[in-house]
């Protein structure tokens, strides 16, 4: 594969955890807690947060995903959107 293929799959990767720790970030307040009379703090964990169910996120991938072949490759199904070159 050429060079700027991997540079662009990178770029992509990158620009994809930027965009999840940008959109989805836990915005719920971690509220500092005084811990003695010396100026310490800590961080009060009490807190309610909500995560994903990673079970389902997972099954829903595993019903809607591309499947690989053996070899790890996939083939665009008939009709599909297919680009030749990328840049």
């Amino acid at each position: 594969m050429p060079e700027h293929y991997y540079e662009l799959h990178i770029d992509h990767c990158v620009d994809l955890l930027k965009h999840h720790l940008m959109c989805r970030s836990d915005v719920g307040i971690v509220p500092l807690l005084w811990l003695g009379t010396e100026g310490r703090t800590t961080g009060d964990m009490s807190g309610m947060h909500t995560c994903r169910d990673y079970e389902t996120v997972r099954q829903f991938v595993k019903r809607n995903g591309v499947a690989m072949s053996d070899r790890g490759k996939s083939k665009p199904k008939q009709g599909a959107f297919v680009v030749h070159d990328y840049i």
